[in-house]
């Protein structure tokens, strides 16, 4: 005991290290704006996502109590994978053997995967807690004649938690359902100490539990959750999810097979280099050496576990196989090593199991080691990684720093100001932030209906225009000017900022000549450089957008202003009158969003579709 305590003490401490560093990407982000709704509101929303509402219940309980920082809205999960390691622990020694048991314990606790979901606020960790604790109570339900009442509610009530957290929680139920049926109920076979009666009513329990959120969900109007935003599905690529799957429970997701022919070929290549000798042994290590000792002692396991614990093969390979399916069915790729989350402690079982099973000692201590070893380099990238997908922290510093009063926000894709609304953290600037599906319908907008002075867009590496030239936008938007255009981070960019300024708007910027710039003074803004403190190596600008003559532009703008419509001048009019009341612009914002002329505007095409014919 006193030993699966310092585990638990030791997998504390590796999740709590840079818990907060990485920036709360994407799907963090809509789970602190989902549990800031109002709870009807949450409901719905649910009803209409593919995740049930638990989760967001339980954080919008969470965040009132404790706030809402990035520490704060991934503690729940982390004490989630310190419950997943118990239970675990728990589970092996009671099929298994106190060795096997503390050693699947060490292996959850050191695994890049498990210590990856832990620091996400999302509801992975907490899904396989709750299957994990109510697979307890089956084996118990099963195996222990003197289980009581105890361990019959508490499957049912963390089957019904679980199912109203994720809908893959299912997946665990029907592998039970399935290893019940094939071993104690089918006919022919004896029941142990479950009778066929009461495990119908276990299932009918939780059945009718989870029937109120299904009646809800299907007939909600407007249900249909479709997945038109995964990839399609090939061979080639399935045969790449399964095999990620096995990698990324190893070692996770910050370290990629295919390094280590890189390595190779880079440390080929520069033999005297420290860093590709450096980078080649840490791979080798990784994949020529712990993951194929992982491959091995799984294929191992498999008599083993079949020997002693044959329930583990079905709570393995049932949910994976179910999932697999599902992807054929639907034609699309899934992440198998996010979804199936709830199968990882199973899979650290049989890994134990395995190397148990190996004589002599020396041969297990090996490989174990070399298993832990991999796990411990692989960790080691992981903290070194900076970032979750799209980093949003210096768009917010840059917006901050530059926002005037009456400025617009628009992201692309738009489902990208979540990230942009949790680190603005301002109202004044969540009211400058403009909802819209497609930049060409603002952009339509604007060219109709108004003139707004400056326009902050946003543009994610997922949005067809992040890599668009100063040409391409000069279309879109052609009565502005592009006075900012900075990409983030300097290598590799996955966020592009624009700044569009109308002839109606006075830049805080020094416009320099040549002549008057500082000798030996390089900035890549060229010329034009902003008044505000900007460090330009948080990422990276493009020499196209901000251009010299950006004065000279802005005033022939303005002297041009005169040849528009006078519908065009009197839209602008309110909306540069207001420029200094961020209320009263948004409310002139919306006034004119319901104005009957918004039937006028032809909604337009895809942007695809658009690219396509021009």
């Amino acid at each position: 005991m006193a030993l699966m305590l310092g585990i638990l003490v030791l997998a504390l401490a590796l999740r709590l290290h840079h818990l907060d560093h990485q920036n709360l990407w994407l799907d963090e982000a809509l789970t602190w704006w989902d549990a800031r709704l109002p709870t009807y509101w949450l409901l719905r929303r649910s009803a209409l996502n593919v995740h049930p509402p638990g989760t967001f219940l339980m954080m919008k309980l969470w965040t009132h109590l404790f706030g809402s920082t990035a520490a704060m809205l991934r503690f729940p999960f982390l004490l989630s994978s310190l419950l997943v390691i118990w239970l675990a622990f728990i589970l092996a020694r009671s099929m298994l053997s106190p060795p096997m048991a503390v050693l699947a314990a060490a292996l959850l606790a050191l695994s890049p995967h498990q210590i990856y979901f832990a620091q996400e606020a999302r509801m992975y960790a907490l899904v396989t807690a709750l299957t994990l604790g109510a697979v307890i109570c089956y084996i118990r339900l099963r195996e222990e004649a003197s289980a009581g009442w105890r361990c019959r509610v508490g499957f049912v009530l963390l089957f019904i938690a679980a199912l109203h957290t994720h809908y893959f929680a299912v997946l665990v139920l029907a592998a039970v359902n399935a290893h019940s049926f094939f071993h104690d109920m089918r006919p022919g076979r004896r029941a142990r100490s479950l009778s066929v009666r009461e495990w119908i009513w276990l299932n009918v329990s939780v059945g009718l539990a989870a029937a109120p959120w299904a009646a809800f969900v299907l007939l909600h109007p407007g249900v249909g959750v479709g997945q038109d935003w995964r990839p399609p599905l090939s061979l080639a690529d399935g045969m790449k999810e399964l095999r990620d799957l096995f990698v990324q429970m190893a070692v996770g997701y910050n370290v990629y097979p295919w390094e280590l022919i890189m390595a190779f070929v880079h440390y080929q290549r520069y033999p005297e280099a420290v860093d590709a000798r450096n980078f080649f042994i840490h791979r080798f290590l990784i994949f020529g050496l712990g993951v194929p000792v992982m491959i091995a002692c799984f294929l191992r396991s498999l008599r083993e576990v079949r020997r002693r614990a044959e329930v583990l093969l079905w709570l393995f390979f049932v949910p994976l196989g179910l999932l697999v399916l599902g992807m054929m069915m639907i034609r699309r790729e899934m992440e198998l090593s996010r979804y199936l989350m709830i199968i990882s402690p199973y899979f650290a079982i049989m890994l134990a199991a395995g190397i148990g099973s190996l004589n002599p000692i020396r041969w297990r201590l090996l490989a174990a080691g070399a298993l832990m070893l991999a796990m411990g380099l692989a960790l080691s990238t992981y903290y070194r990684t900076p970032t979750r997908g799209s980093d949003y922290r210096p768009v917010a510093r840059l917006i901050r720093q530059h926002y005037q009063p009456g400025d617009v926000i628009i992201a692309d894709p738009f489902y990208m100001d979540r990230p942009l609304f949790y680190y603005l953290n301002d109202p004044r600037l969540w009211r400058a932030i403009i909802h819209t599906a497609y930049l060409e319908d603002f952009a339509e907008y604007l060219r109709v209906r108004a003139q707004l002075p400056r326009v902050w867009v946003v543009l994610d590496h997922r949005s067809d225009l992040f890599d668009a030239s100063a040409e391409r936008f000069g279309q879109l938007w052609p009565s502005y000017v592009i006075t900012l255009d900075v990409s983030f981070p300097e290598r590799f960019p996955k966020v592009r900022v624009l700044g569009l300024a109308s002839p109606a708007w006075t830049p805080l910027l020094d416009v320099e000549t040549g002549a008057g710039a500082g000798e030996g003074e390089h900035s890549p803004w060229g010329r034009v450089r902003p008044k505000c403190d900007f460090d330009p190596s948080r990422g990276r600008s493009h020499r196209h957008a901000v251009l010299p003559d950006l004065s000279e532009r802005l005033s022939e703008q303005r002297a041009m202003a005169g040849n528009r419509p006078p519908g065009m001048l009197r839209m602008a009019q309110p909306l540069a009158a207001s420029a200094n009341d961020a209320d009263a612009r948004t409310a002139i914002w919306h006034a004119q969003d319901d104005a009957p002329a918004r039937r006028s505007i032809r909604r337009p095409a895809p942007l695809r579709r658009l690219a396509s014919r021009r």
